[in-house]
Parts: structure tokens; C-alpha cells; sequence
């Protein structure tokens, strides 16, 4: 039987899981938004159904690519450092994508988002893997996918009421600087996301002790 976990290390770990499962939402949440404002982005554009797919695949190529070094750098890295960065590496193209005066610089802003999402899923079921005991993976990782998935929701009938009442370039700097987007959860990865229980990594932070 797994040994039980200190309750300051539970509240820390779920709180992990929470924080990390909303920049995984923010992942599902671009897949899906070019999709909900084709339309809208066509008409600004002035372009067809072509360069409107070929700007919005844009975003899964590199997302993919990322997938081959995501694991490397975690490690080299921390999945601390590498999620903060591309976070905020994806809020940056999110604000190229939203002020793009053309369509070619809005592919850009959407290789730049793909480059930034695709780090992290991976760094964080690394960290997970350190912070859940082992009998607990398997449940984790169904949550973080079935949870952050949540994100392609918001990218529907919510997205499309906003845009309505903002117009499509104002939603997007929205969702990259209002929490639990953007740099929101890049700097609270930066402050309170340690990568492993251990002494090396920091202590857990105050608010997450156990009171006696």
C-alpha cells in the first residue's frame, strides 16, 4: 500500500494540477478558435477557404514538432522554466495573431502560438509524475487531457458571443492576459511551480502548509 502523502504536499500537488490544466486548456482553446471566426477572419483578410486552412494549420505543425524536444528540455531545463517560457513565448504570437495586418503575418502569430502550446503537455506530466504518488499517474493524466480539453469548448459559443461584442482581434489579447490564460499562468509557473518535491526544487510555497 502507497505510503499517504503530507497534506501540505497534497494541497501543493492539486494546486499543480489545477494551474497546469488551465495552460493546457489555453492549448485546445487555439485548435479550435480559428475554426469558430473563420468567417470573421476571411472577410477582414480578404481571402478564401484556402489560405484561411492553410493559416490555421499553421498552428499544428509546429505544435507537433515541439513534441521532439518538449521532453529534452523539461529535462535540461526544469518544467518550471520551459513551461513560463513558452507560455509566454505563445502569448507573444497571440498578440501577432490579433494585430496582424495581413494574413501571411497572422500564419506567423499561429506558428509562433503552435511553437509556444507544444510545450506543455509534456512538461507538465513531468510534473505530475514527480508530485502524485504512482498509483495516481494513470488517473492524472485522463484528467489533464479530459479537463483541458474544456478549452475547445470556450472556443465555440463563447468565443463567438465575444466576438460579437469585441470583434475577433480584441478576444485574442483577452485570452493571453486574463487568467488562467497567458502570461497569468506564466507567472505563477515562474513563482509557485516547483518541479519535484525535493529540497533542490524549493520549498513548498507558505500558503500550501499544513497548520497544526
Amino acid at each position: 500500500m502507497p505510503a499517504p502523502q503530507k497534506p501540505d504536499i497534497q494541497k501543493y500537488a492539486w494546486f499543480l494540477f489545477l494551474l497546469l490544466t488551465s495552460c493546457y486548456a489555453l492549448v485546445s482553446f487555439f485548435r479550435t478558435s480559428t475554426s469558430t471566426l473563420a468567417v470573421d477572419i476571411m472577410k477582414d483578410f480578404a481571402v478564401g477557404g484556402g489560405l484561411m486552412s492553410v493559416m490555421s494549420s499553421a498552428y499544428f505543425y509546429p505544435y507537433g514538432f515541439m513534441q521532439i524536444p518538449a521532453g529534452i528540455l523539461s529535462d535540461r531545463w526544469g518544467s518550471r522554466n520551459t513551461i513560463t517560457l513558452f507560455m509566454l513565448l505563445g502569448a507573444a504570437g497571440t498578440l501577432l495573431f490579433a494585430l496582424a495586418p495581413s494574413v501571411t503575418a497572422a500564419t506567423a502569430g499561429r506558428v509562433i502560438i503552435g511553437m509556444g502550446m507544444g510545450m506543455v503537455f509534456v512538461p507538465s506530466l513531468r510534473v505530475f509524475l514527480r508530485w502524485f504518488p504512482h498509483h495516481q499517474h494513470v488517473l492524472i493524466t485522463g484528467l489533464i487531457l479530459s479537463l483541458g480539453s474544456g478549452g475547445m469548448l470556450l472556443a465555440t459559443w463563447p468565443l463567438m458571443k465575444a466576438s460579437r461584442r469585441l470583434r475577433w482581434e480584441r478576444c485574442f489579447p483577452t485570452s493571453c492576459t486574463s487568467p488562467p490564460t497567458g502570461p497569468s499562468p506564466s507567472g505563477s509557473s515562474a513563482c509557485t511551480v516547483r518541479s519535484s518535491p525535493s529540497p533542490v526544487s524549493g520549498p513548498v510555497p507558505t500558503s500550501f502548509r499544513a497548520t497544526a
